[in-house]
């Protein structure tokens, strides 16, 4: 969607305080981590992206071997001259602490949880062992250690198979399996479609009183549309934006595989 259309079709139905506009990468190739080694600053714009998504949705969820490993991954990218046993002096330490802040790479519930006296020294050995680390390598040891806890290659979105809600799922959308879903946590992924085999993309509300959203993708190869339910139109129009991103990533087209129903009286929009 454009960003005249989006503004003018969201912005009205929340408070402007209410708004943030984030730019983000959303449409992963296959192996991307590998592919943005070959491009600094993608592989920094996406470190950072599901860093802050970590510290902010998923760091009191983890272990405190894993925060403490990659907090410390980040002092050591932070302050990229700092040597192996610089917290060890008592005025170096205090600088990370009061100057800088734990805050900025370690999780509010592993600062609450464990002493003062235990955190540092704690954080004093974990820094030992990535301290001969460089930037990249940080980077990429953050994302291997992350991945198994955070799935970051992929988006997950809590909806029904078919045009009723009596097959609730999650739909996994990402750049290895395509369209899968998963019917409960820690569930194998069952595998719905490609994105080289999706033909078009259409959403629309449903003619009910809660108004859920209905996604119908048009797969080469199937008898018949695959239907997704979704709880509202937003998160359908959510979901066709990411499947069509990945479309068009795979097929290396520049149209949109959106298939936009015109109902009378509506302005017309393009897609791009």
């Amino acid at each position: 969607l454009g960003v005249s259309h989006v503004r003018e079709k969201y912005e009205q139905a929340r408070p402007n305080e209410e708004w943030r506009y984030e730019l983000r990468i959303r449409y992963l190739p296959k192996g991307f981590v590998q592919q943005f080694t070959e491009d600094k600053p993608t592989l920094n714009y996406f470190y950072h992206q599901v860093k802050n998504d970590y510290m902010t949705e998923n760091g009191d969820q983890v272990e405190q071997d894993v925060a403490l490993k990659l907090g410390c991954l980040e002092i050591r990218r932070f302050f990229k001259e700092m040597r192996g046993n610089a917290l060890d002096k008592k005025s170096n330490y205090e600088l990370l602490e009061k100057d800088v802040g734990l805050r900025r790479f370690f999780p509010k519930d592993l600062l609450d949880s464990v002493k003062a006296k235990t955190l540092r020294k704690l954080i004093q050995q974990t820094f030992k062992q990535v301290a001969n680390l460089n930037d990249e390598q940080c980077i990429l040891k953050f994302l291997e250690i992350l991945a198994p806890i955070y799935r970051y290659d992929k988006e997950f979105f809590k909806c029904a198979l078919g045009s009723s809600w009596v097959i609730q799922v999650e739909l996994a959308i990402g750049p290895e399996e395509g369209i899968s879903y998963l019917t409960d946590k820690g569930s194998t992924p069952t595998h719905l479609a490609n994105f080289n085999q999706v033909q078009s993309i259409q959403y629309s509300a449903m003619e009910e009183k809660d108004r859920k959203g209905m996604l119908q993708l048009n797969v080469a190869g199937a008898a018949e549309p695959l239907t997704v339910t979704t709880a509202s139109l937003t998160t359908a129009e959510n979901l066709a934006d990411l499947i069509d991103g990945y479309c068009r990533l795979v097929s290396m087209e520049t149209h949109s595989f959106i298939i936009r129903v015109q109902k009378e009286g509506e302005r017309t929009s393009s897609l791009v």
